[in-house]
């Protein structure tokens, strides 16, 4: 694993340090200042967090140059496991973000409705994670007797199908409203007073969950990408999607407008498209670098049109819901991900 030690160049550590002492302080400040970074709000345009924000898109370019290693002969989509699966799933997420900007743009009426309670987007969202569990189960009980020394990867795949229902569940609060069930006394005091335990706390959920699929879904592809000798461990080539995955996830990062004021989101916004921006430099396919250029301009025109036509809205919180979306549609391709690279290890190494 040769290529890890590029990060240990004085360069680099002085790059990735620097980047990260000033996340750090980002973070100090906001804390003494009174920045809520849980809190929706409308974004925040004073000189002062103008400055905040360019110090968040500098620390992240230092961050991310201190990752790179000297071998930029890459390939985004592996032709030799399901390459038409990898674009068609990067076409249909991106051809997805198109249509709803086109609604945001064009029909507002119909973007605001979609997105309102029990209505198309939410009961979609629950639907792809219920998809997901059940691919995730899928995938346990169709290699059940080829695991042998791999416990591990089971009992991985079985926590990420309860993760994926649970998530679907809260995400239509546990059936309540479809089967007209009492919110119990004790669910009562939650922001919507449903049987659901995200509402207990949902700006930090909601943060965690966004932050963490980000993680999940753009960066850990994005490393496979820099460093693939990784997936010489066979547990991380399972659960770490391929490099394309890193497109499909950065979708969701455009997706902001109250949350914009959390620095957790711009990280994740300013990664995604500096993330794809490498992408774009080091891909030897113009067919990959077509995608991947489309994407960053999707991302960014589709971000700016959420500031420009805010007014669009009828909830400030509007948005938050197409993100989910997007994020739930990313979790469907990545639960195939893991059945994918899980049969080709079982087909390799069968169970002793």
């Amino acid at each position: 694993m040769k290529e890890f030690f590029d990060l240990f160049s004085p360069s680099k550590r002085i790059a990735l340090i620097s980047g990260v002492l000033s996340i750090g302080i980002i973070f100090v400040i906001d804390l003494f200042v009174g920045i809520r970074n849980f809190e929706d709000a409308i974004p925040y345009t004073s000189a002062l967090y103008i400055i905040r924000t360019v110090f968040v898109f500098v620390s992240v370019i230092a961050i991310i140059l201190s990752l790179l290693n000297n071998n930029v002969s890459r390939f985004i989509i592996d032709t030799k496991e399901g390459a038409l699966f990898q674009k068609a799933s990067i076409i249909v997420t991106l051809l997805f973000s198109a249509v709803t900007l086109y609604l945001f743009l064009f029909k507002p009426i119909v973007f605001n409705n979609l997105s309102k309670e029990d209505n198309f987007i939410e009961w979609t969202s629950a639907l792809f994670l219920f998809v997901s569990c059940f691919i995730a189960l899928y995938t346990l009980l169709r290699f059940s007797k080829s695991f042998g020394q791999f416990k591990v990867i089971r009992y991985s795949i079985l926590l990420l199908s309860i993760a994926y229902f649970v998530m679907a569940m809260e995400e239509v609060s546990w059936f309540q409203r479809v089967l007209e069930i009492k919110t119990p006394e004790a669910f009562e005091s939650n922001l919507q007073e449903e049987l659901n335990l995200h509402n207990f706390a949902t700006n930090i959920f909601e943060h965690i969950f966004y932050f963490g699929t980000f993680i999940l879904l753009v960066v850990l592809p994005a490393i496979r990408f820099l460093y693939p000798s990784i997936t010489n461990v066979k547990f991380l080539n399972v659960f770490i999607a391929r490099p394309y995955m890193a497109i499909i996830g950065a979708v969701a990062s455009a997706y902001n407008f109250d949350t914009w004021n959390n620095a957790f989101t711009q990280i994740a916004f300013f990664s995604s498209i500096v993330g794809l921006c490498i992408y774009l430099f080091l891909s030897k396919r113009n067919s990959e670098k077509y995608i991947v250029l489309f994407s960053v301009v999707l991302i960014l025109v589709s971000q700016v049109m959420f500031f420009k036509n805010s007014s669009v809205f009828d909830r400030i919180y509007e948005i938050t819901e197409y993100k989910e979306f997007f994020i739930e549609i990313a979790l469907l391709i990545y639960s195939l991900e893991v059945y994918i690279q899980t049969k080709i290890l079982m087909t390799k190494e069968p169970a002793k």
